[in-house]
Protein backbone atom coordinates (compact mmCIF):
# COMPACT_ATOMS: atom_id res chain seq x y z
CA UNK A 1 0.00 0.00 0.00
CA UNK A 2 3.18 2.89 1.15
CA UNK A 3 5.01 1.71 -2.30
CA UNK A 4 1.52 2.06 -4.68
CA UNK A 5 1.46 5.78 -2.81
CA UNK A 6 4.52 6.53 -3.25
CA UNK A 7 4.75 5.25 -6.95
CA UNK A 8 1.43 7.51 -7.23
CA UNK A 9 2.66 10.45 -5.63
CA UNK A 10 5.94 10.34 -8.07
CA UNK A 11 3.86 9.81 -11.38
CA UNK A 12 1.76 12.79 -10.39
CA UNK A 13 4.42 14.91 -9.92
CA UNK A 14 6.11 13.97 -12.90
CA UNK A 15 3.14 14.42 -15.25
CA UNK A 16 1.62 17.83 -13.70
CA UNK A 17 5.51 19.09 -14.23
CA UNK A 18 5.91 17.83 -17.48
CA UNK A 19 2.44 19.77 -18.80
CA UNK A 20 3.32 23.07 -16.94
CA UNK A 21 7.13 22.96 -17.79
CA UNK A 22 6.31 22.69 -21.69
CA UNK A 23 5.28 26.27 -22.63
CA UNK A 24 8.07 28.39 -23.62
CA UNK A 25 9.67 29.74 -20.59
CA UNK A 26 13.36 31.10 -19.60
CA UNK A 27 14.92 27.75 -18.85
CA UNK A 28 13.15 25.72 -21.64
CA UNK A 29 14.21 28.76 -24.10
CA UNK A 30 18.07 28.34 -23.08
CA UNK A 31 17.98 24.67 -23.50
CA UNK A 32 16.61 25.23 -27.28
CA UNK A 33 19.29 27.85 -27.84
CA UNK A 34 22.05 25.88 -26.13
CA UNK A 35 21.22 23.02 -27.64
CA UNK A 36 21.10 24.44 -31.08
CA UNK A 37 24.39 26.54 -31.14
CA UNK A 38 26.47 23.77 -28.94
CA UNK A 39 24.93 20.87 -29.04
CA UNK A 40 22.66 17.79 -27.06
CA UNK A 41 25.09 17.39 -24.50
CA UNK A 42 25.41 21.34 -23.30
CA UNK A 43 21.78 21.47 -23.15
CA UNK A 44 21.34 18.25 -21.40
CA UNK A 45 24.02 20.12 -18.91
CA UNK A 46 22.26 23.30 -18.70
CA UNK A 47 18.81 21.29 -17.77
CA UNK A 48 20.14 19.57 -15.34
CA UNK A 49 21.77 22.29 -13.50
CA UNK A 50 18.55 24.21 -13.37
CA UNK A 51 16.65 21.08 -12.16
CA UNK A 52 18.96 21.12 -9.40
CA UNK A 53 17.23 25.35 -8.42
CA UNK A 54 13.86 23.47 -9.89
CA UNK A 55 14.07 21.07 -7.08
CA UNK A 56 14.95 23.39 -4.08
CA UNK A 57 12.22 25.60 -5.51
CA UNK A 58 9.56 22.61 -5.34
CA UNK A 59 10.59 21.97 -1.81
CA UNK A 60 9.88 25.00 -0.86
CA UNK A 61 6.98 25.55 -2.34
CA UNK A 62 5.44 21.49 -1.21
CA UNK A 63 6.87 22.07 2.39
CA UNK A 64 5.10 25.66 2.92
CA UNK A 65 2.49 25.48 0.53
CA UNK A 66 0.23 25.96 3.86
CA UNK A 67 2.01 28.89 4.67
CA UNK A 68 2.20 30.23 1.09
CA UNK A 69 -1.52 30.07 0.82
CA UNK A 70 -2.24 31.96 3.52
CA UNK A 71 -0.33 34.80 2.27
CA UNK A 72 -1.37 35.66 -1.25
CA UNK A 73 0.94 39.03 -1.53
CA UNK A 74 4.29 36.46 -1.39
CA UNK A 75 3.06 34.89 -4.56
CA UNK A 76 2.03 38.46 -5.88
CA UNK A 77 5.49 40.46 -5.18
CA UNK A 78 7.03 36.92 -7.27
CA UNK A 79 4.43 37.54 -10.15
CA UNK A 80 5.61 41.14 -10.32
CA UNK A 81 9.66 40.19 -10.10
CA UNK A 82 9.04 37.76 -13.02
CA UNK A 83 8.07 40.52 -15.47
CA UNK A 84 11.82 42.98 -15.18
CA UNK A 85 13.11 39.65 -16.02
CA UNK A 86 11.77 39.02 -18.90
CA UNK A 87 12.19 42.08 -19.84
CA UNK A 88 15.68 42.03 -19.38
CA UNK A 89 16.06 38.53 -21.25
CA UNK A 90 14.31 39.99 -23.93
CA UNK A 91 16.75 42.91 -24.20
CA UNK A 92 19.64 40.31 -24.24
CA UNK A 93 18.35 38.27 -26.77
CA UNK A 94 17.70 41.18 -28.98
CA UNK A 95 21.26 42.58 -28.30
CA UNK A 96 22.21 38.40 -29.17
CA UNK A 97 20.15 39.31 -32.44
CA UNK A 98 21.78 42.43 -33.06
CA UNK A 99 25.62 41.16 -33.26
CA UNK A 100 24.70 37.88 -35.22
CA UNK A 101 23.68 40.52 -37.86
CA UNK A 102 26.74 42.55 -37.35
CA UNK A 103 29.03 39.66 -37.56
CA UNK A 104 27.47 37.98 -40.28
CA UNK A 105 27.78 41.64 -41.96
CA UNK A 106 31.49 42.13 -40.78
CA UNK A 107 32.10 38.05 -41.73
CA UNK A 108 33.08 37.57 -38.15
CA UNK A 109 33.10 33.54 -37.72
CA UNK A 110 30.94 33.56 -34.18
CA UNK A 111 31.86 29.91 -33.05
CA UNK A 112 35.19 30.76 -32.49
CA UNK A 113 34.16 33.77 -29.90
CA UNK A 114 34.66 33.27 -26.51
CA UNK A 115 31.79 32.21 -23.81
CA UNK A 116 31.67 34.04 -20.74
CA UNK A 117 29.59 31.35 -18.77
CA UNK A 118 29.17 27.55 -19.18
CA UNK A 119 26.53 25.73 -19.81
CA UNK A 120 26.11 24.88 -16.17
CA UNK A 121 26.42 27.95 -14.42
CA UNK A 122 23.80 29.35 -17.00
CA UNK A 123 21.79 26.78 -15.87
CA UNK A 124 21.84 27.66 -12.56
CA UNK A 125 21.35 31.20 -13.31
CA UNK A 126 18.16 30.44 -15.09
CA UNK A 127 16.67 28.67 -12.53
CA UNK A 128 17.18 30.99 -10.05
CA UNK A 129 15.86 33.79 -12.80
CA UNK A 130 12.63 31.56 -12.54
CA UNK A 131 10.86 32.21 -9.33
CA UNK A 132 7.66 31.75 -11.30
CA UNK A 133 7.91 28.17 -10.51
CA UNK A 134 7.34 28.37 -6.62
CA UNK A 135 3.43 29.52 -7.14
CA UNK A 136 3.21 26.52 -9.18
CA UNK A 137 4.59 23.93 -7.17
CA UNK A 138 2.79 25.84 -3.93
CA UNK A 139 -0.22 25.42 -6.31
CA UNK A 140 0.34 21.75 -7.08
CA UNK A 141 1.09 20.45 -3.47
CA UNK A 142 -2.10 21.78 -2.57
CA UNK A 143 -4.07 19.99 -5.39
CA UNK A 144 -1.48 16.59 -5.07
CA UNK A 145 -2.36 16.67 -0.92
CA UNK A 146 -6.37 17.46 -1.76
CA UNK A 147 -6.34 14.08 -3.80
CA UNK A 148 -4.41 12.18 -1.07
CA UNK A 149 -1.45 11.95 -2.65
CA UNK A 150 1.07 13.90 -0.29
CA UNK A 151 1.72 13.69 3.55
CA UNK A 152 3.51 15.97 5.83
CA UNK A 153 6.38 13.81 5.91
CA UNK A 154 10.22 14.12 4.61
CA UNK A 155 9.63 10.70 2.74
CA UNK A 156 6.46 11.43 1.28
CA UNK A 157 7.56 15.45 0.37
CA UNK A 158 10.77 13.96 -0.74
CA UNK A 159 9.30 11.44 -3.67
CA UNK A 160 6.91 13.84 -4.43
CA UNK A 161 9.41 16.84 -5.18
CA UNK A 162 11.91 13.65 -7.16
CA UNK A 163 9.40 13.74 -8.96
CA UNK A 164 8.17 16.97 -10.11
CA UNK A 165 11.76 17.56 -10.54
CA UNK A 166 11.93 14.27 -13.37
CA UNK A 167 9.09 16.01 -14.74
CA UNK A 168 10.68 19.70 -15.33
CA UNK A 169 13.70 17.77 -16.94
CA UNK A 170 11.85 15.72 -19.40
CA UNK A 171 10.10 19.13 -20.25
CA UNK A 172 13.56 20.53 -21.18
CA UNK A 173 14.76 17.32 -22.61
CA UNK A 174 11.98 17.33 -24.72
CA UNK A 175 12.82 20.80 -26.43
CA UNK A 176 16.54 19.58 -26.41
CA UNK A 177 15.99 17.12 -28.50
CA UNK A 178 13.57 19.56 -30.88
CA UNK A 179 16.38 21.85 -31.13
CA UNK A 180 19.07 19.14 -32.01
CA UNK A 181 16.24 17.94 -34.78
CA UNK A 182 16.30 21.10 -36.04
CA UNK A 183 19.57 22.24 -34.97
CA UNK A 184 21.12 22.82 -38.52
CA UNK A 185 18.11 25.04 -39.47
CA UNK A 186 18.49 27.22 -35.99
CA UNK A 187 22.30 27.88 -36.34
CA UNK A 188 21.76 28.92 -40.38
CA UNK A 189 19.17 31.26 -39.22
CA UNK A 190 20.84 32.34 -35.57
CA UNK A 191 19.36 35.81 -36.12
CA UNK A 192 15.57 34.89 -36.23
CA UNK A 193 16.26 32.30 -33.64
CA UNK A 194 17.33 34.93 -31.11
CA UNK A 195 14.73 37.96 -32.59
CA UNK A 196 12.02 35.23 -32.10
CA UNK A 197 12.81 34.39 -28.46
CA UNK A 198 13.33 37.91 -27.50
CA UNK A 199 10.17 38.74 -28.73
CA UNK A 200 8.45 35.47 -26.73
CA UNK A 201 10.08 36.67 -23.64
CA UNK A 202 8.33 40.23 -24.54
CA UNK A 203 5.26 38.44 -25.09
CA UNK A 204 5.33 36.53 -21.68
CA UNK A 205 6.60 39.71 -19.81
CA UNK A 206 3.49 41.72 -21.62
CA UNK A 207 1.21 38.29 -20.51
CA UNK A 208 2.43 38.38 -17.14
CA UNK A 209 1.29 42.03 -16.73
CA UNK A 210 -2.26 41.60 -18.30
CA UNK A 211 -3.56 38.30 -16.34
CA UNK A 212 -2.14 39.89 -13.18
CA UNK A 213 -4.07 42.82 -13.82
CA UNK A 214 -7.23 40.86 -15.14
CA UNK A 215 -7.01 38.64 -11.63
CA UNK A 216 -6.95 42.46 -9.62
CA UNK A 217 -3.17 41.66 -8.42
CA UNK A 218 -2.11 44.95 -9.10
CA UNK A 219 -3.35 48.01 -7.94
CA UNK A 220 -3.09 51.24 -9.35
Amino acid sequence: MTENFFLLSSLWGVEWSYVFSLPPGIINLSVLDTTAHKGLKYGIILALAACIVEFAQSFIGTKFSAWFMTHDNIKVYIKIAIIPIFIVLSINYYRKAYRTYRDKKLNIDQDRKGRKIGSFGKGILVGILNPIAIPFFIFLAAKTEGEGLLMDTWPSIFVYVTGTTVGTFLAFLTYGLLSKIIASKLRQFRFWTDLIIASIFVVLSIQQLVMMIIKKELHF
